[in-house]
């Protein structure tokens, strides 16, 4: 277990830190080259700007995902809800929370809290990024035994067979990821009609009782 968590550690670090802070440094000396045409300058500027608060950004995910004071239900809620609106509130997007108002502190595995959250940072970026939504929402719940995430947006939507020939794989792993968890994702979607993706995991504690 300890092998598998430093292997992801160290993806997780090549993955959203290694190729950010290499194209860091690129636009930085394409900066310095540009000095004497002020336009290009400027706009290098701003991009690298931009692309350093994402490397905060993912730093501040990554030592989140790490900290094992973190494995708890009512941890994960918390982060999430902080995390969600930062990044739909961003985009010029509405951004509804629902959840219970007493989330117990039951144990979070690192594994499950890690791939919860990339699934569910992932179909955010989606509404942002495609859905052409004026608003998304994340709604958590608990239902015998079982942890729920469901992320809707009031986007154009798509056919559930459309995103196999839009060149990504971006679906088929968020679903892998979600059964490594034992859980299942479902997806509801239409053209014009909005999407909502749910995520269930079983939480073994709150099983037994």
């Amino acid at each position: 277990a300890l092998e598998r968590e430093r292997v992801r550690i160290s993806r997780d670090l090549h993955d959203n830190l290694g190729a950010d802070l290499s194209q860091l440094a690129l636009w930085s000396e394409l900066a310095a080259r540009d000095a004497n045409r002020p336009e290009e300058t400027a706009e290098r500027v701003r991009n690298v700007s931009s692309l350093a608060r994402e490397v905060i950004q993912n730093v501040d995910e990554i030592v989140w995902t790490v900290n094992p004071r973190n494995d708890s239900l009512n941890s994960f809620a918390a982060y999430v809800c902080e995390f969600s609106e930062r990044v739909v509130t961003s985009a010029g997007l509405r951004f509804r929370w629902e959840a219970p108002d007493d989330i117990p502190a039951v144990p979070l595995p690192s594994d499950v809290r890690h791939h919860l959250f990339l699934v569910t940072k992932e179909a955010l970026n989606n509404v942002v990024k495609h859905a052409g939504a004026t608003e998304a929402r994340v709604h958590l719940s608990i239902e015998a035994g079982m942890f729920l995430v469901a992320i809707s947006d009031n986007g154009h939507g798509f056919q559930e067979a459309a995103p196999a020939t839009n060149g990504g794989n971006g679906l088929t792993n968020m679903r892998a990821r979600i059964a490594d968890c034992g859980g299942q994702l479902t997806i509801h979607s239409h053209n014009g009609s909005g999407t909502t993706i749910r995520l269930s995991v079983p939480l073994p504690s709150l099983g037994k009782e």
